[in-house]
C-alpha cells in the first residue's frame, strides 16, 4: 500500500495545478473562465462626417438610444450622434456648443433618458441637456453643490430623468477625500451614498481609483469600488439593496513603464505628501460596470490599452468571461451590445456583438 500511495501522490502532483505565489497571481490576473456563445456575431458601422460636422478626435462614453449612436469627442470638446444599423451611418450630427459662444470644456459622462441627452462637463461644473438631434435644452449647475468641491467624473440618468452625478469630495479644512454620489431632481439635491474618507495620501491615490456607476431605469444604481471589486446596489429610493464583491477579483500588474511613468508623477508632489503616497503595482480591477439582469456585466482593466469584460451574479460570483483575449481600444456596453470604436483615416467603425441570455 506504501508504493501505491507514492505513486498516487506522484500523479497528483503531476496532474494537479501547481499553486501560484501572490506575486504570480497578480502578475497574470485571475478571470472567470471564458464563455464561448455568449456574444452573437459581430456587426458594424462606419462613422464618415460630412466636411461641416468634421471628424472626431476620440469617441468616448459610446451610447445606444433607438437607432441611434451617441459619444463624446473630450479632446474636440463635443458630443456625437450617428444614426444607422449597419454598413455606413445615414446622417452625423455634432454639437460643440451649449449656448452662442459657450463652447463644451471636458465632457466626461453621458447618458441618454427621458428623451433627452445628458452631456457632463467636468470643467463646467453642470450637466448639460440637448435634444435628441443635440440641440440645446438647458442645463443643470452643480457649482453651488455643498461640498463639491473638486470635478465631478461620472453621471448617470434614470428613465424619468433624474440626474445621479459621482464626485470626488475634498474637504477644505482637512483636506481629506471621499466619493460622493448625489441624485439631481426638481431642484432638489440628495446624498445617497458616499465613501469612508481616506488620508491625504491615499485621497490621492484614489484619482487611480476611480468608482463605476451603473444606473438602471427604474432609478436602481449599481456603485462599483474599482480598487477591490465591491459592487453596491442601490434602489430608487436610494436604500441599499445588497452589497456583492467579486471572489479573488482580477489584478494585472503594471509594466516597468507604467510603474516608471507613476513615480515620475508621485516625485512631482511636495515632499511631505510624496513620502505618504503608496506603491502602486497593479491596474483597478474595475475599469466599468452595467446591469445585466440581476447581476453585472464589468470591464477588467488587465493594461494601459487591453481590456477583458466578464459577467458576474448579484452574489459576486463570476459567470463567465465573455472575451478570449483583452480588448483594444477599450469596449462599451449600451442596450445589450459590447461596442468598440475603431479609429481610420477618415472614419471611425462602431464594431460591436450583442449579448445573448446564455451561452449557445
Amino acid at each position: 500500500m506504501g508504493g501505491v500511495a507514492l505513486v498516487g501522490a506522484v500523479l497528483v502532483a503531476l496532474v494537479a495545478p501547481r499553486l501560484r505565489s501572490p506575486a504570480e497571481r497578480l502578475a497574470e490576473g485571475r478571470l472567470a473562465p471564458y464563455g464561448e456563445g455568449w456574444l452573437a456575431p459581430p456587426e458594424s458601422l462606419a462613422i464618415r462626417p460630412s466636411a461641416e460636422v468634421g471628424l472626431p478626435s476620440a469617441v468616448e462614453a459610446l451610447t445606444r438610444a433607438g437607432e441611434a449612436f451617441y459619444w463624446l469627442d473630450p479632446v474636440g470638446g463635443a458630443v456625437f450622434k450617428a444614426e444607422g444599423t449597419t454598413g455606413v451611418s445615414e446622417r452625423v450630427w455634432a454639437a460643440r456648443e451649449h449656448e452662442p459662444g459657450v463652447r463644451l470644456r471636458r465632457p466626461v459622462g453621458l447618458a441618454v433618458a427621458a428623451g433627452q441627452v445628458w452631456v457632463l462637463d467636468a470643467a463646467a461644473r453642470a450637466v448639460l441637456l440637448f435634444g435628441l438631434d443635440l440641440e440645446p435644452a438647458g442645463r443643470l449647475d452643480l457649482a453651488g453643490v455643498p461640498g463639491l468641491w473638486s470635478s465631478p467624473v461620472a453621471l448617470g440618468v434614470d428613465a424619468r430623468g433624474r440626474a445621479y452625478v459621482l464626485s470626488r469630495d475634498v474637504e477644505g479644512g482637512t483636506g481629506e477625500a471621499r466619493w460622493v454620489l448625489r441624485r439631481f431632481v426638481g431642484g432638489q439635491t440628495e446624498r445617497l451614498w458616499e465613501s469612508a474618507a481616506p488620508s491625504v495620501a491615499s485621497g490621492l491615490a484614489g484619482l487611480f481609483d476611480v468608482p463605476a456607476l451603473a444606473v438602471r431605469e427604474d432609478g436602481g444604481v449599481l456603485v462599483a469600488h474599482a480598487e477591490t471589486y465591491r459592487v453596491l446596489a442601490l434602489g430608487p429610493a436610494g436604500e441599499t439593496l445588497w452589497q456583492g464583491a467579486r471572489r479573488d477579483a482580477p489584478r494585472f500588474a503594471l509594466s516597468s513603464e507604467e510603474r516608471r511613468a507613476y513615480r515620475r508623477t508621485v516625485e512631482r508632489l511636495p515632499g511631505a505628501l510624496r513620502r505618504r503616497m503608496p506603491a502602486v503595482r497593479s491596474w483597478p480591477p474595475v475599469a466599468w460596470i452595467e446591469a445585466w439582469g440581476r447581476g453585472w456585466i464589468a470591464a477588467i482593466r488587465a493594461g494601459e490599452r487591453a481590456w477583458h469584460v466578464e459577467l458576474v451574479a448579484a452574489d459576486g460570483a463570476p459567470v463567465a468571461r465573455l472575451t478570449g483575449e483583452p480588448l483594444t481600444p477599450p469596449p462599451t456596453f449600451t442596450s445589450g451590445l459590447l461596442v468598440q470604436a475603431l479609429a481610420g483615416e477618415d472614419e471611425w467603425v462602431l464594431r460591436w456583438r450583442r449579448l445573448r441570455p446564455g451561452p449557445r
